[in-house]
C-alpha cells in the first residue's frame, strides 16, 4: 500500500502475526467451522425463519468478520500488489 514502512510498529505486528503457525491453524479451523455451518444451512422454504436458520444467518456475520480481519492483516503485512 506504500504508506507503511517495514519499521512501522503496526506492520511489524501484522508480519509477526501472519508468520505464526497458530495464525494459519486458527484460520484453517475457522474455514472448517464455516464449511460445517454452510452444510447445516438449508435452502428449504421457511428454513430461514426457524431458530436454527436465524442462528446460522447470524453466524455468517461472524465468519465474514473473521475473514475480513484476516484479509486486512495479510494486506497490512505483505502489501496489496508488491
Amino acid at each position: 500500500l506504500f504508506f507503511l514502512r517495514k519499521s512501522n510498529p503496526v506492520r511489524k505486528l501484522a508480519i509477526h502475526t501472519i508468520s505464526s503457525p497458530w495464525f494459519d491453524r486458527f484460520i484453517l479451523l475457522m474455514i472448517l467451522g464455516n464449511c460445517i455451518t454452510l452444510a447445516m444451512s438449508s435452502m428449504r422454504e421457511g428454513f430461514a425463519e426457524t431458530p436454527m436458520g436465524l442462528a446460522l444467518s447470524n453466524v455468517e456475520y461472524g465468519w465474514t468478520a473473521v475473514f475480513a480481519a484476516e484479509m486486512v492483516t495479510k494486506i497490512t503485512a505483505m502489501g496489496f500488489v508488491l
